[in-house]
């Protein structure tokens, strides 16, 4: 949005729900891609790692298709929107990320996508991350967003563990609202998929991953129904 302005775009939504028509894809391509993407490779290679950016599109990585019109209330009536350049995850080809974790690389993804035909599609990074540890049949999936875990309706206390059932609940009361929704429903979606553990921390507090992994308490979420200590 903020690179939209500075290039005297206008952002468009929809009862909350982004527009993604050409510019904005464009725009989107140029910071997930060109900015954030690289600034992140600068990140882990300043600190020891060997990191290869890449996009969901590279290598066919995220096939997609082009989301239905969804349904919104637009002053008190309710329509039909088409969100443009949207996709929904259909596949995920993880053979290049094995071709560089074999090898010691740490891939970082943009979560852009590519459909059959070959049109490049925006999709919700949660979930895109989910489906990816799927395919990779990965052991833990940990979401870094800005808030300490999934807290209590009050905003007073983290819960440091749950069974996803928990978690769908806490969904279906209301508890779970906004923003933190997708980012829940991705982390279901992983465990439902296979993968064994999946935790919620907050990225912007130091250290909180090595908190998180390795001291019995934590200091995120973890949401798993293994009872088993990890």
């Amino acid at each position: 949005t903020e690179k939209m302005k500075a290039m005297g775009k206008q952002p468009r939504f929809v009862s909350g729900l982004r527009i993604t028509d050409d510019d904005t894809l464009e725009v989107a391509q140029m910071v997930l891609v060109g900015k954030i993407n690289s600034k992140i490779v600068s990140l882990v290679s300043r600190a020891g790692g060997r990191a290869v950016g890449i996009s969901g599109n590279d290598a066919n990585l995220i096939i997609a298709r082009k989301m239905d019109r969804q349904k919104v209330r637009v002053d008190n009536r309710e329509e039909e929107i088409d969100l443009g350049h949207v996709g929904e995850i259909e596949e995920i080809r993880p053979a290049l990320l094995h071709t560089l974790l074999d090898n010691q690389f740490i891939p970082v993804i943009s979560p852009l996508a590519i459909d059959r035909n070959g049109n490049d599609l925006n999709i919700n990074a949660d979930t895109a991350a989910g489906e990816i540890a799927i395919a990779l049949g990965a052991h833990k999936l940990i979401s870094m967003t800005d808030v300490d875990g999934i807290m209590n309706r009050e905003r007073t206390e983290v819960y440091r563990r749950m069974t996803p059932q928990d978690a769908e609940d806490l969904i279906a009361s209301g508890v779970v609202s906004e923003g933190m929704i997708p980012k829940v429903l991705a982390v279901l979606r992983a465990l439902h998929g296979g993968v064994p553990y999946a935790h919620i921390i907050n990225g912007n507090l130091a250290h909180n991953l090595i908190m998180e992994l390795f001291t019995a308490e934590g200091v995120g979420t973890m949401i798993t129904d293994r009872s088993e200590e990890v």
